[in-house]
């Protein structure tokens, strides 16, 4: 068993970089780097509005944790102190437990007594409860009983019953189950979700860092499909990169220490310095094409209470056939991060992330000044051979003013003025228009996500002249290019 330990502990090392890093993790984090999985915390008291109850949001009741115990063969269950009580005054906050085995006594006792078997990591039987060696607990059962279970626990091993266990402890972190084909089971249904998907993603400032609801930005966030085949039980995890806490150990030793001077949480002060508040939100939509704005106004269907700052965040659900709108944020407005959304299904799932168009991508085209309008040609041309044309179209948009920037698409909730669809496979599409003076914004398009090709947009204006009385023929309608871009998509 130690050598286990051991090899575990150089895996973390390697993966981490370091022995250092592995100092005052969170054990949902280990479990998640153990298995590849998720693992799930809930609080074992109810705070009331205290921030405890609004950072977990899930007060663990007793008959879901004996259900939960039945898992304990198949998954890790642990148990950890926040706070120093009688029963763990020796072994610190923020201590880290197994939870083992769960024994029901009432045969024996002649009533309801449920012990429960916990491992200190540390091998240190220093539990001051009522079920320590020699304790008043154990007064209520048959000696011969009582003896035979102290005879089973082993060097950092005690017992606990059941009421004792909620008085004494704050939270319990499990991992889900993994099968022997490494496939996930949910820890609410224990059925397998057998389908998964994973997407990598960034929050860039003044790009994609729009920040949380709060903010008008929360749009430009990063947005996500997903399709739903079959009614599905469904787990989605948000999982954001770390950020370097410091560079060397004695800058971290001097970190550490103006923490525990500040009086604030040392845990929950590394996790802030290490990871961003983050949240998770999901709007169903009827149709690919939608209002933005007015998608993201309503609420979503499913989402975390609040932007924390754990290392992953993730919700559960049951989800109908159709599409999702999976938006990812962070708590401040060009808040810079990387970070993995991870999707688990028991049904068919597709992921595919919504791409807007680059900066340099989104043509604007200012007509001159004037209340007439002006006859125009878009054409949107592909470069590629007959056989490997995607099927392409566009959309052009009238935007109020010139005080707009690209990046932020807030003009897509408006309807276009000209469409040119359906999408067609040919290397080229046109459309005739007329618009009169003003700012518009052309959006190249190909039917299906995540394609890529490179075109060419030309905008031709049609330009009356007045004739010339002249020996040579400048009277004709002349065709003037005046805009020409080649971008990549």
């Amino acid at each position: 068993m130690c050598h286990c330990f051991f090899c575990l502990f150089v895996f973390f090392c390697r993966v981490h970089g370091s022995y250092e890093q592995l100092w005052a993790g969170q054990v949902a984090d280990a479990l998640v780097d153990l298995t590849g999985g998720l693992a799930e915390r809930w609080t074992l008291k109810d705070p009331g509005r205290s921030m405890e109850k609004e950072r977990t949001g899930r007060v663990l009741e007793k008959m879901v944790f004996r259900r939960l115990m039945n898992l304990k063969e198949r998954c890790v269950i642990s148990c950890s102190v926040l706070s120093s009580r009688q029963g763990a005054s020796e072994l610190g906050e923020f201590h880290a437990f197994i939870v083992s085995d769960m024994l029901h006594l009432s045969r024996v006792s002649g009533k309801e007594i449920i012990l429960l078997r916990i491992r200190n990591p540390w091998g240190r039987r220093c539990w001051k409860g009522h079920w320590r060696e020699g304790g008043q607990g154990w007064s209520q059962l048959d000696p011969v009983v009582a003896s035979e279970l102290l005879s089973q626990i082993q060097e950092g091993e005690f017992w606990v019953e059941e009421e004792e266990f909620f008085k004494e402890f704050d939270e319990i972190t499990i991992g889900f189950p993994v099968t022997e084909d490494g496939q996930l089971q949910s820890l609410y249904t224990e059925k397998v979700l057998s389908h998964t998907q994973h997407l990598c993603g960034s929050w860039v400032k003044g790009q994609s860092a729009g920040g949380c609801r709060n903010n008008n930005s929360f749009p430009v966030n990063p947005k996500f499909w997903l399709r739903i085949c079959e009614q599905s039980e469904v787990c989605i995890a948000l999982l954001q990169k770390p950020r370097k806490y410091c560079a060397d150990w004695a800058g971290r030793t001097r970190n550490l220490t103006r923490l525990a001077e500040e009086g604030s949480s040392l845990t929950e002060g590394i996790q802030g310095k290490n990871y961003q508040a983050v949240g998770l939100h999901i709007w169903k939509v009827e149709k690919r094409r939608f209002n933005l704005p007015k998608t993201l106004s309503a609420p979503p269907v499913v989402g975390t209470i609040c932007h924390s700052y754990d290392r992953e965040v993730h919700l559960h659900s049951d989800l109908a056939p159709g599409y999702y709108l999976i938006v990812p944020s962070t708590f401040l407005k060009d808040a810079e991060s990387d970070f993995l959304l991870r999707v688990f299904s028991t049904g068919r799932i597709c992921l595919s992330e919504i791409k807007p168009p680059p900066t340099d991508a989104t043509l604007c085209e200012e007509l001159p000044p004037g209340t007439e309008e002006h006859s125009m040609k878009v054409t949107l041309r592909q470069h590629c051979q007959d056989s490997k044309c995607l099927p392409i179209g566009f959309h052009i948009f009238q935007v109020p003013n010139s005080s707009w920037k690209p990046h932020t698409c807030s003009f897509l909730h408006l309807e276009p003025l000209v469409s040119c669809v359906p999408h067609c496979y040919s290397q080229e599409v046109s459309q005739l228009c007329r618009l009169s003076a003003g700012n518009y914004v052309i959006v190249p398009s190909t039917y299906l996500p995540n394609t890529e090709g490179n075109f060419t947009v030309v905008i031709t204006t049609k330009i009356d002249r007045k004739r010339i009385q002249s020996q040579e023929t400048l009277g004709q309608i002349l065709q003037e290019v005046s805009f020409t871009a080649v971008m990549k998509r």
